[in-house]
């Protein structure tokens, strides 16, 4: 079974980088389940070693700065005579 998932944060998240995992819950109270999902990485081509995992790795960059800074420099250099 294939699920889709997708993740957000906030405009003010921090930045982050590294593996993630997606646990599945029951929602069963009489008989309590929890299960790892599973990414398949067998429909890569070049991917032969590993079909699947259990983790994969997240990337999330900064906001740029509200602001750019300037190309100038703020002060001119002394020209040496």
């Amino acid at each position: 079974m294939a699920a889709f998932i997708t993740l957000s944060a906030f405009a003010d998240a921090k930045a982050f980088s590294g593996p993630i995992r997606l646990i599945l819950l029951g929602t069963d109270p009489d008989n309590p389940s929890a299960q790892t999902a599973t990414f398949d990485l067998a429909k890569e081509a070049s991917q032969q070693l590993i079909s699947t995992t259990e983790s994969v790795w997240l990337t999330l960059q900064p906001l740029p700065p509200a602001t750019q800074p300037s190309t100038k420099p703020a002060t001119q250099p002394n020209a040496t005579k």
